[in-house]
Parts: C-alpha cells; sequence; structure tokens
C-alpha cells in the first residue's frame, strides 16, 4: 500500500464513524461551511505511528534509504539480530507497508521487511512564472493547499498525490496567475560620450494598495546618470509609465565601450505583494569617443650656430589609465653636430598632468663647416605605459633647421704693398681658410714673373685640423741687368677642386737696383802717329738693353785721326761685352 493508500484507509473508517454522529458532533471534528473535513485525526494517528517506528528502532542505527528495495549496507553496523524499524530518507516515504518496515541486523546487511519501495515526492515548490503552471509542494499529503511565489496570485489551488504504487505525481487543479507586476520598457540601452541622453519607461502591471516607491541608481556615474532618482507609483498613476533618462557622462580617457547597469532597487511599500520586489535591471553600454595619442608642435623650427635656441611642445590626447613616459632624443646624423636637448630626456605624463604641454629646448650647435642651413630631427620616441592605448604609441618627431654661420673662404694677408728688391730682398704674406673642409684643400702657389720674384712654396695644403692655421709665403726678390725700374708682379693664389673658392692674388713690386749707361775704358792718353799709328779704347753698356743699341762713332778731325767701325751695336746678349773702337793717325804734308 502507498502512503496515500494508508492515508485513504484512514479517511473510510474515520466516515464510518461520522455517520453516527450528530451535525454539531462533525463541526467539532473540522467540518467546514462548504463541507469539506478537516483531517485531523487522521494526521494525530500517522504522527503516533511515525512516532512508534521511531522509538522501536531505537536500538540500532539503520541507514537512509534513498532507493527502492535496496538492501542497507555500511560499516561499522551493529553484529546482531536486532530489529529496527526503517527510517526513509527526506523527501521519501513508504509504498506497499501498510505495518511499517522493519530491518533485521544481519551481520553488517540490514534485511528490510516487508519489501518496502522508496517513492520520492517533490521536495521544494518550485517558482510559480505563469498560469496553469505545476506547483509542487514541500509537504506531502493526499490533498494540500498550494503556495505561490512572490509576485504571483494562486486561487483555488490543490494538488493531488496521484498513483497508489508510485505515487510520486502531483496533480495541480485551479490556476496561478501573476500579480504584482513590474514592467521594465528595455532591459539594454546604448549611449555615447558626448551623444543624446538615453530613455526607458517603467509601469506597474496592478494596482497597488499603496503608494510604490522604486529607487533608481547608476551602476557607474563616471559613465551615465539617471533622474529620476526615485519613482512613486500611486494608487491611481499606477498604470502611467514614468520615464528614466540616462545621461552620458563625457571623459578624457580613451577606453573601450562601458557597460554598466541602471539597478531599479527593491520596492518599498505597505503593499505586501509589492513591497520588496525587485524590479528587472536596465544594462547600459557606453561608446567611447576618446581616441589616444601625442600631439607634438613643432612648426617653423630654427636654431643658429650661434647659439640660438628654439622649443616645441608635446601634449597627451586624452587621459591616461597610468604614467606615460616619453624619451626623448637626437636623432641620426647630423643631428648630434647641429643641435643638442636639455636634461630631462624623458617627458613624463601622469593622470593629472597629461593635458599640460611639455615643452623641450633644442639648442644649436656651432661648427666650423660652411654646409649651409642643415636639417636635423629630435625624435620624439615611443611611448611607455602601462597603459595599453597608449603603449607602444609613436609620436610625431620634430624637424628643425640649424642656421649655418660660417662661410667657405680663404683669407690672404696681405694682398697689396708687398716690395722685394733686386738685391734679394723678400717679403711674406699669410694664407688661411674661413670654414672647416670636409676634406684637404691644396692651394696652388705661383709667381707671375719669376724674373722678378720668386715664391717659397708652390702650393698650401689645409686639411680639416690645420685648416684655421695660417700658412706663411716667402716672395723673394729676383735680380736682372736691365733697367726696368720697380716692376710690379703678382702672386697668384689658384683654387681647389672641391673647396671651390679662389683666393684673391697678392701684389708685388720688386724694386730696381740697374742704372742705364755706357762705359768708355782707355780714353786718355791716346797717341796716334802720322806715320799711321794707332790708339783704341773700349764701349761697353751698364745694363742689359730691352732691345739692340747702336752707338755711332766718328772723328772730330778726320785729317788727323780715323775712327773704326763707324758704328758698334749692344744686343740684349751681348751688352755687357766691352767693343773696341780703334784711331788711326793720319798723315798730312804740313
Amino acid at each position: 500500500y502507498s502512503f496515500c493508500t494508508l492515508l485513504e484507509g484512514g479517511r473510510r473508517e474515520e466516515k464510518k464513524k461520522k455517520k453516527i454522529k450528530r451535525e454539531p458532533q462533525r463541526k467539532k471534528n473540522g467540518r467546514n461551511k462548504e463541507g469539506g473535513v478537516m483531517e485531523v485525526g487522521i494526521a494525530t494517528r500517522l504522527l503516533v505511528l511515525l512516532v512508534a517506528f521511531r522509538q522501536a528502532g531505537a536500538q540500532c542505527t539503520v541507514p537512509t534509504v534513498t532507493g527502492a528495495s535496496t538492501p542497507c549496507t555500511a560499516g561499522g553496523m551493529m553484529v546482531d539480530t536486532t530489529t529496527c524499524v526503517w527510517t526513509p530518507g527526506a523527501g521519501f516515504f513508504c509504498a506497499n507497508c501498510p505495518t511499517g518496515c522493519t530491518a533485521t541486523c544481519n551481520v553488517n546487511v540490514f534485511d528490510i521487511t516487508p519489501a518496502c519501495t522508496a517513492i520520492q515526492c517533490p521536495v521544494a515548490d518550485p517558482a510559480v512564472t505563469g498560469s496553469s503552471t505545476m506547483c509542487a509542494l514541500s509537504a506531502h499529503g493526499a490533498l494540500c493547499p498550494i503556495t505561490a511565489d512572490l509576485g504571483f496570485s494562486c486561487t483555488g489551488v490543490t494538488v493531488t498525490c496521484t498513483g497508489t504504487t508510485n505515487p510520486g505525481t502531483w496533480t495541480k487543479s485551479g490556476d496561478c496567475t501573476a500579480c504584482c507586476g513590474i514592467t521594465v520598457s528595455t532591459g539594454a540601452l546604448n549611449t555615447a560620450e558626448g551623444g543624446a541622453a538615453q530613455t526607458f519607461t517603467v509601469v506597474l502591471t496592478t494596482a497597488p494598495t499603496d503608494t510604490v516607491s522604486i529607487p533608481v541608481t547608476s551602476g557607474n556615474t563616471a559613465e551615465g546618470t539617471v533622474s529620476p532618482a526615485t519613482l512613486s507609483f500611486t494608487t491611481v498613476s499606477f498604470n502611467t509609465p514614468q520615464v528614466v533618462t540616462v545621461t552620458p557622462v563625457q571623459d578624457t580617457i580613451d577606453e573601450d565601450p562601458v557597460t554598466y547597469t541602471i539597478s531599479l532597487g527593491s520596492v518599498t511599500s505597505t503593499d505586501a505583494g509589492y513591497s520588496g520586489a525587485d524590479p528587472t535591471d536596465v544594462v547600459v553600454t557606453n561608446a567611447d569617443d576618446d581616441t589616444a595619442g601625442v600631439t607634438v608642435v613643432a612648426v617653423n623650427l630654427q636654431t643658429t650656430e650661434a647659439g640660438g635656441t628654439t622649443a616645441f611642445t608635446v601634449v597627451l590626447n586624452t587621459q591616461p589609465t597610468a604614467t606615460v613616459s616619453i624619451p626623448v632624443f637626437m636623432g641620426p646624423a647630423p643631428a648630434s653636430t647641429e643641435g643638442s636637448i636639455a636634461i630631462p630626456t624623458t617627458l613624463t605624463f601622469t593622470t593629472a598632468n597629461w593635458f599640460v604641454p611639455q615643452a623641450v629646448t633644442v639648442t644649436g650647435v656651432d661648427d666650423s663647416v660652411d654646409d649651409g642651413d642643415v636639417v636635423y630631427t629630435v625624435v620624439v620616441s615611443t611611448c611607455m605605459s602601462a597603459d595599453l592605448k597608449y603603449n607602444a604609441i609613436d609620436p610625431a618627431d620634430a624637424s628643425i633647421t640649424n642656421i649655418d654661420d660660417d662661410t667657405a673662404g680663404v683669407t690672404v694677408t696681405p694682398t697689396a704693398g708687398l716690395f722685394t728688391t733686386e738685391a734679394g730682398g723678400t717679403a711674406t704674406f699669410t694664407v688661411v681658410l674661413d670654414s672647416q673642409p670636409t676634406a684637404t684643400v691644396t692651394i696652388p702657389v705661383a709667381s707671375s714673373n719669376v724674373a722678378e720674384g720668386t715664391v717659397s712654396t708652390a702650393s698650401l695644403v689645409f686639411t680639416t685640423a690645420n685648416w684655421n692655421v695660417a700658412q706663411q709665403v716667402t716672395i723673394t726678390g729676383v735680380d736682372d741687368f736691365i733697367a726696368d725700374g720697380a716692376t710690379v708682379y703678382t702672386i697668384t693664389l689658384g683654387a681647389d677642386a672641391g673647396y671651390m673658392i679662389d683666393p684673391p692674388d697678392v701684389t708685388v713690386t720688386n724694386n730696381d737696383n740697374d742704372t742705364p749707361g755706357i762705359t768708355l775704358s782707355g780714353t786718355t792718353g791716346l797717341v796716334t802717329t802720322e806715320a799711321g799709328g794707332t790708339a783704341s779704347f773700349t764701349i761697353v753698356l751698364n745694363t742689359q738693353p730691352t732691345a739692340a743699341v747702336s752707338i755711332g762713332l766718328s772723328s772730330s778731325l778726320a785729317t788727323e785721326g780715323t775712327v773704326a767701325p763707324a758704328t758698334l751695336t749692344f744686343t740684349t746678349a751681348n751688352w755687357n761685352v766691352a767693343q773696341q773702337v780703334t784711331i788711326t793717325g793720319v798723315d798730312d804734308d804740313v
């Protein structure tokens, strides 16, 4: 027999007794106005029976039976033949055990007599979520009232434990109807930083017996705010939807879309159906409008080789979530020879100063090379940060022009006013480069008139090391035999093929030490005879002529003497060779 059958048998016995009793007595035993019978007597008998079973089994420990007709074994049991009452497990009762079940301790095996079957019925009431939903009970019985969950009302609903040999099914009669509901128009919203506010509505499904208050809060006020903070529904306005406005909050952080919750809190009301109800929350996703980046402001930057400075600024575009470090250093050549930056060489931006531009000052570096205005780079290196939005961002570098103050050239000192003499007198001048060359510079040196003056070197060589050391050139006057007076000549300085500068030439005057003239030798004491006796003398030029010189000879008294030759000729070759003149006496009859 099932537990339900046992219960039903008790009912029949009770009915027999009631037939011989009068109406007042039936009321005393629990009959209600509708004729229903309160099963007080039966429940009392069952309780007594269960107590008796438990007392009978006090001599030994019987394991909890959770299956059907299975011998119960357990270590540590009493090794005797004590008879004990079999106790079903929680949520089970015995079927086919009209007088109760016993278990004999046979060594370590309990033999159950008779063969009782454990029947499991529902233990807990499931949530009632709509009409005609099966309602289970935690208590076991043939006919029991249903207990509805919060938010539902079960009217006239009972459940019956059906079945005779396996009464594990509960059949519901009547219906469960939802009540005291709160409807939220949506479960999700999308907003965007800098965008418009979004709304949803809340309304009650049934009229409350008193005012219903619902608190509304934002789970992340850094992403969105709500208004109003409380929704209040009265017995009159309960069915008018109330609007909740969600306003996105603008920030300065580059972040992924942030999801947070608008919480509709537990209801406050004296209406028991609504009090404590927790409406559905609304999930909001707020899209970001910030982009991590670094702005480098470097426009028309110039330094000078005279030490002139310039500056550029660096600033973050958005607020970082961690410190951002940006190394700054001079770029590849020729940057290091054209400019320098001041310490610190790393810019540090925090969550507090990220929006404050930091200046990097660059100073021009001087050199001695005529290299023109040189463009160089200051590297603003890759960001380092625990903020992954900023880490590894490579900002733009700064381009700067260093204005050159060098001009390629050759300085010659002096270039005029120099004198040499034909007696070997000398003069000097110096030569130096105006700027450092990038390669060796060779300047040819030559005299325009080696007959007047010569130079001490045929070339001057300047390197990248000695370019600024003046080199001296010595000019020596050259003697000649020409009375050419002070002669001006030039020392020429040639251009180097690489340096491409033609230096100025040097003008020199060679002072003459020659005087034009004719020297006669043996002109005194000359005697000729009328017998044809002769005498002679010589003539020579004092200086070398620049052309042939002819000297005519004649006697002042041809009747006394004659001269020969009649003409002497001196050239640039024989000018210094004395030529003889012969005088011959002439006879007369006087």
